[in-house]
């Protein structure tokens, strides 16, 4: 009997048969090469899970010289600078040290470009005002328009909050988005002063990281891993159904094709949220809390000429800044969307994101037409623009929420003995999170299956 079937091959379903087979378990993977869900370009890693689990992929195995079986090289990227739309209607290059958009010196020449000169006053009057209240402000939003004022909200905050999470700033907790900047504020006394505190600590959460060759090529090295453990990585048999057995413990898994009296049992499960074509809905878990997300995103990545309108002067140093711009128009398919326009490769890319959807809603394919002229960029040739499609699930905007998954989770794992989900789809679509998260309570049930919890 198989200990433990993982119905999916996305890099946390992977890991997370990384957790059992490394101890000696019997481990079987269902891989979907054609549906497998992967990252998409760097991604934020402020905890280090990812290169945690990078790691992983490359560790030497015992009597074995160093080296022999290396994972991907792991890239990492600085936070970049940005270009916004200022009040006066032109790009303005964002403070390098800002967070969020918080400006860190509200007096400095690219605050004022943006801003305007009673702009940047009124965010600098914020370095002479007492905090007038106990407690802190829970929406970003208003504590940057009570603090730095309404046009440092708009022009350098929402933006920034707007492409992260797909809402404006009034709409989600500070704490959620920079954990900390609030007790900083209070040490302080300011929100500008809050931010040059937090400084280093932002860079370390904004900083990604992405492997020498893509997400897939990690995906590959770690599967050739799991085979050095004897794993079972079987194709063409997406699991579809789950249940217990009549008697005893464990699972009953049905393969696709396979009819009832073929189920196989094994000691647990892992379901891959994120990963194969059957999905938690399928596996019969669609109303779990736990599985079931309450909002998500769309995203689109096209090739793109450059802009006419990001046309820097000679010599600038902008010239290649990436700009960040919150869409408008008369395509009500195109409102509050954000485009991001930066280099790569020698080449524009365009990155669309959409705001929040209720996930139980059905949205229209992305209208790209109206998206383009919206963003005002042109998109190259279908055969060398490289066009990317894909959806997120929305993180949660305040840390009620995320207490509420967190302890959705946790009751899901007990009233569900032997079965774990995993995969970014219950994590807010965070890879990173959905890693760091999962490796514990995989190494839990681990203990529990070898009889040592």
């Amino acid at each position: 009997m198989i200990d433990v079937w993982v119905t999916g091959s996305s890099l946390a379903a992977l890991d997370a048969a990384l957790a059992f087979a490394e101890v000696g378990m019997s481990v079987r993977v269902s891989v979907d090469e054609a549906d497998v869900d992967l990252p998409v370009g760097p991604q934020r890693d402020p905890d280090g899970a990812l290169a945690a689990f990078v790691a992983r992929v490359g560790a030497e195995l015992p009597g074995e010289a160093s080296g022999v079986h290396p994972a991907p090289e792991l890239r990492v990227f600085a936070p970049e600078s940005v270009l916004l739309r200022g009040v006066d209607g032109a790009l303005h290059p964002l403070e390098e040290t800002a967070v969020l958009g918080i400006p860190t010196t509200p007096l400095a020449a690219s605050v004022i470009a943006l801003l305007g000169g009673g702009g940047a006053f009124r965010a600098y009057l914020d370095r002479l005002r007492p905090l007038l209240k106990f407690g802190k402000e829970q929406r970003l939003g208003p504590l940057v328009r009570s603090r730095l004022g309404a046009k440092a909200e708009r022009v350098l905050v929402d933006p920034i909050v707007r492409e992260r999470v797909g809402v404006p700033s009034s709409e989600v907790d500070t704490a959620r988005l920079a954990p900390g900047l609030n007790e900083a504020l209070s040490r302080v006394g300011s929100l500008s002063g809050a931010a040059l505190s937090y400084g280093d600590r932002n860079v370390a959460r904004e900083t990604t990281v992405e492997p020498v060759g893509g997400w897939g090529k990690l995906r590959a090295a770690m599967l050739a891993r799991l085979a050095l453990y004897s794993v079972e990585l079987v194709e063409d048999r997406p699991v579809v159904a789950i249940g217990r057995p009549a008697e005893g413990s464990g699972w009953m898994v049905r393969c696709h094709g396979a009819a009832a009296a073929e189920d196989e049992r094994v000691r647990a499960v892992v379901i891959d949220v994120a990963g194969s074509t059957y999905r938690a809905d399928a596996l019969g878990f669609a109303e779990d809390p736990a599985l079931t997300a309450p909002d998500t995103r769309a995203y689109v990545e096209i090739g793109i000429q450059r802009p006419a309108w990001l046309r820097a002067a000679p010599g600038s140093p902008h010239a290649e800044v990436p700009a960040l711009l919150t869409l408008s128009g008369a395509e009500a398919s195109v409102a509050d969307w954000t485009v991001r326009v930066l280099p790569r490769g020698g080449a524009w890319r365009a990155q669309f994101a959409s705001p929040r959807r209720a996930s139980g809603v059905r949205s229209a394919k992305p209208d790209l037409v109206a998206l383009c002229a919206a963003a005002q960029v042109i998109e190259l040739p279908a055969g060398g623009s490289g066009r990317i499609d894909w959806s997120r699930i929305g993180t949660p905007l305040s840390v009620a929420d995320e207490h509420a998954r967190l302890d959705a989770i946790a009751e899901f794992d007990a009233a569900h003995t032997a079965l774990r989900p995993t995969g970014a789809a219950w994590a807010g679509g965070d890879w990173a999170l959905a890693i760091g998260e999962a490796r514990p309570r995989m190494i839990e049930l681990r203990r529990t299956l070898l009889g040592i919890a």
